[in-house]
């Protein structure tokens, strides 16, 4: 049997499953317009298994540092940013002393050449 969930239920689904605690007001909605936007009647609800897929970022530079290694020759922020990389494949470090605009904004494009991202005021949600 099918039902809708309504983003109440899906809140609660979530506060159920001890999940709510990684996710923000703004995330979580804007993961549940993205998931009814996107997939509507055909998704299977289950919240634990979301809560595995995507995960929320306060940027999208916290979220590049977050996946690890990558198979690039720079470190995926200045890969992105075309900045000289002082590093190897992992982040060099110059990533951490200055983080300009563009170096978010270019980390974000790449995030959404490479992976689900899902852009809300606030932050980022990645989907594996």
């Amino acid at each position: 049997m099918k039902s809708n969930v309504t983003y109440y239920d899906f809140e609660r689904a979530f506060v159920k499953a001890d999940r709510f605690n990684a996710w923000t007001n703004g995330g979580l909605r804007a993961l549940y317009e993205y998931l009814e936007e996107n997939f509507g009647d055909d998704y299977e609800f289950d919240c634990v298994g979301i809560d595995g897929e995507y995960a929320e970022y306060g940027s999208a530079i916290e979220a590049v540092k977050d996946f690890g290694s990558f198979d690039l020759e720079d470190c995926p922020i200045c890969w992105a940013s075309g900045v000289t990389c002082n590093g190897d494949d992992y982040f060099c470090g110059s990533c951490d002393e200055v983080v300009t605009e563009e170096m978010e904004a270019a980390t974000l494009e790449w995030l959404k050449e490479n992976h689900t991202t899902i852009e809300f005021d606030g932050g980022v949600i990645i989907g594996e």
